[in-house]
């Protein structure tokens, strides 16, 4: 989910860049995951319900977002310089 995060998004953004239906799953297992582990806030945390209700990156997940682009960059390096065994 981090990785389709760009600036402020709403749900139905996020929702369309991970080509989710379900709201109540979105809502259960994606956006209250990333906010309960600190990688995505509220722009209105008092206003949870909001219409205007737009979520961002933490620093905390632009750190592991890059984290995880950094390992990816890592294991492509890796498997192009592995030998063919087969």
């Amino acid at each position: 989910m981090l990785s389709v995060i760009n600036g402020d998004m709403s749900r139905g953004e996020i929702m369309t860049k991970l080509r989710l239906k379900d709201e109540k799953h979105f809502r259960e297992h994606y956006q209250q995951a990333g906010i309960t582990l600190g990688v995505i806030a509220m722009t209105l945390p008092d206003k949870p319900r909001s219409s205007k209700q737009r979520y961002r990156l933490t620093e905390q997940g632009r750190a592991l977002l890059a984290k995880s682009a950094i390992n990816h960059a890592i294991a492509e390096t890796t498997a192009i310089q592995l030998p063919n065994l087969g």
